[in-house]
């Protein structure tokens, strides 16, 4: 079972494979259209393909790209045209993670069995209920709050640490908000490369500052859908709590049914002092799967 006093396991009814989506209503949706005014537009994702803060010595690895060249000659004129082959892991550069990434106690999100996902991915809990996750963003620079340019690896960001950032930009969180947190730590990769953002090679060594377990209780309460951050694993590393993996992730996931993004893009936004926009994303409807790649895009 899950922590009763962070679960919403029946809250949407037996069945539900949204979580945390149910928070974002048609209405809630209409309220984030009105925040634009500009007409300017943020893309939040990392490049994919070439160079990126890709995993050494994990599956997240560097996509494989194979670019297809075709060129005929016909009787009037020389056509040519080309086409792209990916091979990647869905986590690897800016994802979300399906509700069926992470369990603990052999159990999923709502109570399904982690049974369910075999060799050809998930039957409940998978991307595919994930059509677009369009609302109210908003963006708590903690490592601007702090002054630095980037949080300490092993640093663990906690829920007073939002609060002051909340305060600082005039903020308020609403129900179905989508929380995106810089931690300042993409300029790690960006000046040291991949093997310092990861925090070294295998998975006992890696570390980066992120969100401390106890965030999932205040986002429990302010009843957010979404939460995203600049590293690659949302979560502080190494863990808070010796033993106990993906702490975080298996409370916000699991118990709560809530959606994590992982390597997105927040400098520019920070530059801008952008803290409220539309957010706008769309996981590819990958049959079965446990996450995705995506292009968040914050429009104000």
């Amino acid at each position: 079972m899950a922590d009763k006093q962070l679960s919403n396991w029946g809250k949407w009814g037996a069945n539900d494979q949204r979580g945390t989506l149910n928070y974002v209503t048609p209405y809630k949706v209409k309220q984030a259209i009105r925040l634009v005014k500009k007409g300017q537009v943020y893309s939040l994702a990392c490049v994919l393909g070439g160079d990126g803060p890709y995993h050494i010595g994990s599956i997240r690895k560097q996509p494989w790209r194979f670019t297809a060249i075709a060129k005929l000659n016909t009787s009037r004129r020389s056509v040519g045209f080309a086409e792209d082959m990916l091979a990647m892991s869905t986590h690897s550069g800016t994802h979300i993670d399906a509700l069926c990434h992470v369990w603990y106690n052999d159990r999923l999100y709502n109570g399904f069995s982690s049974n369910v996902i075999e060799a050809m991915g998930a039957s409940k809990n998978s991307i595919e209920n994930v059509k677009s996750l369009v609302g109210r963003g908003i963006m708590l620079d903690v490592a601007g709050n702090k002054q630095v340019k980037h949080l300490n690896k092993g640093y663990a960001v906690t829920p007073q640490d939002l609060e002051d950032c909340l305060e600082a930009e005039g903020l308020k969180t609403k129900p179905g908000d989508i929380i995106l947190v810089r931690t300042g730590w993409m300029q790690v990769y960006h000046e040291e490369g991949v093997i310092a953002f990861q925090g070294g090679v295998g998975m006992e060594n890696y570390a980066a500052p992120g969100l401390s377990y106890h965030v999932a209780r205040w986002l429990h309460q302010k009843q957010t859908c979404a939460v995203g951050l600049d590293n690659w694993g949302c979560e502080v590393f190494p863990p808070e709590l010796p033993g106990h993996f993906l702490r975080f992730h298996q409370i916000f996931l699991r118990d709560m049914g809530g959606y994590v993004m992982e390597s997105l893009v927040l400098d520019e936004l920070a530059q801008n002092k952008v803290y409220e926009f539309l957010f706008v994303a769309a996981p590819l409807q990958v049959s079965c799967g446990v996450g995705s790649p995506l292009n968040p895009l914050a429009i104000v």
